[in-house]
């Protein structure tokens, strides 16, 4: 095989015009540039050390960006668009204290909904949110370069952490490429509303980093950020003991006492929690139901590693769902039992095997509190960190049973093929809203706020029939969901159909009388139609249950008393 080397023209002066002939130099066969030659270049260049860091982030820093460029230019789904677009904590620096001493609150109010506190304790979001408001505005694509250049830092430190761990490079690598380009991701960097997840998972990896290299103090600093932005970093103490107790094989009380300071910080952050949000909500949950939804989240877990469920899932915890065993519950606790005895294998055989294995399943915990409460059981970006351990399992798989080089690099080659796909597919639908909330509904169509956030979504767009469709099913599934009942009211006040608009607002007024909007559309349509006692009853009415009403309201209630006299 020849290939051209050097392309060049040269000119003869002495033909009528001027003619370019075409000099090819060829190089021998020996020199052609192939993959084989390729890989062989890197593997001479990755025997150097100091040359190993630089190939793996170039690598990495490559699948990563080129995978998430997309979402770039994607839009504020669902929460994103409240988080970023209507809460007004972010713009005004009056908040900054309340960051601190508050929980994650939206008290927002869009189209008659209002978002309840979340009981979330994350200040140091709140904090970024405030800044990237600041530089951004309402500009998505900020926003979603803030969560792209997130995700990139925490699969390099990922690299780190696992090469610090393991003393082997090739494997980090490996290992590394697989967490970058894994579907579970999409959810958590694709929608700018997870950043949470980014930042929790970065200095979670940047805190067991110097840790590994004895490095406590700049540990502990990774660690405190961690907590601060969300809670699941109180999980990080648990794998620092079994990173000392499965690896690095620590047996006495003396090589462990150096992690009190990790628990210290545990019981301040509690502290805090509890004095800015109340007492951690406890899963309401018989032992029973409990079981039966552990189980549940443990399997799902390992299934959607593998292969997802979809492109957008939702995992509705919809009420009684675990409240008994069923045919599938009971397989899905023989699925559980599989993954016990595979530990078992991995305690007796590669006990420093089972770090990485457990790994996976810690950061789970955070979800078994599930209870009656909780919208959802399960989340795709629950994975995002967790998905390391099995990524390190397949890559240490792989190294170990696979001696010849070709295969490794075409079986590495072929799961990077395959999972990156599947991201962009994934990714697709978290680019535009209405995409994304038509294929949610399609995998879980029985989530009322799901429903009703679809309806809203159409609202917006002004396509009111598909928008009371969504509010018929989402009353179907919710038959006190005062909201639904108000903006129907709000359609049919549209359509002129002001009986027929009144009637609804009436039956959400009785579905939750503390909802202050229906009361004022009743008043507004009464007063349209000239009926000023009855709009002045409902003015009354919403003014006791709304604390930041219209500018204008009392001004037309004095010009209505005035007119009724």
């Amino acid at each position: 095989m020849l290939i051209k080397k050097r392309v060049y023209f040269e000119e003869n002066s002495e033909w009528v015009g001027r003619c370019n002939y075409i000099s090819i130099v060829f190089i021998p066969p020996s020199e052609v540039i192939s993959v084989p030659s390729i890989i062989n270049n890197l593997q001479n260049a990755w025997r150097n050390p100091q040359q190993q860091l630089w190939i793996a982030f170039f690598i990495l820093s490559l699948l990563s960006l080129t995978l998430y460029s997309p979402s770039f230019y994607g839009d504020f789904i669902w929460d994103g668009k409240e988080t970023f677009l209507n809460d007004p904590s972010i713009r005004d620096s009056g908040y900054f204290t309340s960051y601190f001493t508050e929980g994650v609150s939206s008290h927002l109010e869009k189209q008659g909904a209002v978002y309840e506190n979340l009981g979330y304790y994350r200040p140091l979001i709140r904090v970024l949110h405030f800044f990237e408001y600041k530089v951004f505005g309402d500009n998505s694509k900020g926003y979603h370069a803030v969560s792209i250049a997130l995700n990139l830092l925490v699969v390099l430190s990922a690299f780190l952490v696992v090469r610090e761990i393991t003393q082997d490079s090739l494997l980090a690598l490996i290992s590394s490429i697989f967490f970058s380009v894994h579907p579970s991701h999409v959810e958590a960097v694709s929608w700018a509303y997870s950043d949470s997840y980014l930042i929790f998972s970065l200095f979670s990896l940047l805190s067991i980093y110097w840790f590994a290299k004895n490095k406590i103090t700049w540990s502990l600093i990774s660690f405190s950020v961690a907590l601060l932005s969300q809670e699941s970093a109180v999980l990080l103490p648990i794998v620092l003991v079994l990173e000392r107790y499965l690896v690095a094989e620590k047996k006495t009380f003396k090589d462990y006492k150096f992690l009190i300071p990790y628990f210290i910080l545990l019981i301040l952050f509690f502290v805090a929690r509890s004095l800015a949000v109340g007492g951690l909500p406890i899963t309401g949950f018989g032992i029973m139901p409990w079981l039966n939804a552990i189980s549940t989240i443990l399997f799902t877990s390992v299934k959607i590693f593998f292969v997802p469920d979809a492109a957008i899932t939702l995992y509705y915890n919809k009420p009684g769902m675990f409240a008994e065993i069923s045919v599938g519950q009971g397989l899905i606790y023989s699925g559980v039992a599989g993954l016990v005895l595979f530990a078992t294998w991995l305690w007796k055989s590669h006990r420093a095997w089972l770090f990485w294995y457990v790994w996976f399943f810690v950061w789970l915990l955070v979800m078994f509190n599930v209870g009656e409460f909780a919208q959802f059981y399960f989340m795709d970006k629950i994975l995002y960190l967790g998905s390391l351990g099995f990524c390190i399992l397949l890559a240490k798989g792989l190294l170990s049973y696979c001696t010849r080089k070709n295969i490794i690099v075409a079986v590495t080659v072929s799961y990077v093929a395959l999972y990156f796909s599947v991201s962009m597919w994934r990714e697709y639908y978290f680019l535009d809203e209405k995409r994304y909330f038509e294929k949610a509904v399609m995998f879980t169509p029985d989530f009322p706020l799901l429903r009703y956030s679809t309806g809203m979504m159409y609202l917006e767009r002004e396509e009111y029939n598909k928008a009371e469709k969504e509010f018929t099913v989402t009353i179907k599934l919710d038959p006190k969901h005062s909201y639904a009942y108000n903006n129907l009211g709000n359609i049919l006040y549209m359509r002129s159909d002001f009986s027929g608009a009144i009637n609804f607002w009436q039956r959400a007024i009785f579905s939750d009388p503390t909802n202050p909007q229906p009361y004022y559309n009743v008043g507004a349509a009464y007063e349209r139609q000239a009926d000023y006692q009855q709009a002045l009853s409902y003015y009354k009415q919403y003014l006791t249950r709304e604390s930041n009403p219209p500018a204008d309201l009392l001004n037309r209630i004095r010009r209505i008393q005035n007119n009724w006299r």
